[in-house]
């Protein structure tokens, strides 16, 4: 709902704003929510090699999982946001260097 929504929007923004979304993992989110999410699961599971294999079988790209797991201080709350904003790192395609302006 939230991508149909966004959508009409789309046109109207610049290459910049694009890169920005892209970049924060919110396109991958809106417009694959059940992959993020599935992919978020395996994470909150601790099935990170798993999670990396799906993530991976959807064109996502590489990311550093050393060190991954829940923090003793994260509240369950907090380890699902940890969770989903990793999956959307993790769901982005590869190959596509980010670029930092200033």
């Amino acid at each position: 709902m939230l991508a149909s929504t966004l959508e009409p929007l789309h046109t109207t923004l610049t290459d910049r704003q694009r890169d920005i979304l892209d970049e924060s993992g919110f396109t991958m989110l809106t417009t694959n929510a059940a992959a993020v999410l599935n992919c978020a699961f395996l994470l909150a599971l601790n099935y990170v090699r798993d999670a990396t294999a799906y993530a991976e079988s959807f064109g996502g790209c590489t990311v550093n999982n050393t060190g991954w797991g829940r923090d003793k201080d994260d509240d369950d709350e907090q380890w699902w946001r940890r969770c989903i904003a990793r999956s959307a790192a993790m769901m982005r395609p590869g190959g596509k260097k980010r670029q930092r302006g200033r």
